[in-house]
């Protein structure tokens, strides 16, 4: 993964991934369905919360705990390793860089 973070003084943050690894973060629903939710919040949300929203964003019918799951397994882990977001396995809490929503624009 090639990825380069710049640092602006009006505390924004630019993460510029690979093409590859842009199109692996994007080519799960559930995992664009994080960036929606998270790009609406300010500060770190609980897991249970989004959990709670993904599943709603997804499809409507997905099982909140099977979502949960995905995202502590498979996709904050994706997220974080890109370096955007902070994961906080221990409290349960998700916290989205400002660089996030750079990924779909």
């Amino acid at each position: 993964m090639s990825e380069t973070t710049t640092h602006f003084e009006d505390g924004t943050v630019r993460i510029d991934i690979d093409e590859d690894e842009r199109h692996r973060l994007l080519a799960d629903e559930e995992r664009r369905a994080v960036i929606d939710v998270l790009d609406d919040r300010t500060g770190a949300v609980s897991m249970s919360d989004l959990a709670d929203d993904v599943a709603r964003e997804s499809d409507g019918d997905s099982d909140r705990r099977n979502v949960e799951i995905q995202l502590h397994h498979t996709h904050l882990p994706m997220f974080e390793d890109a370096g955007l977001v902070a994961y906080d396995r221990d409290a349960g809490l998700v916290d989205a860089h400002h660089a996030l929503s750079t990924l779909t624009h």
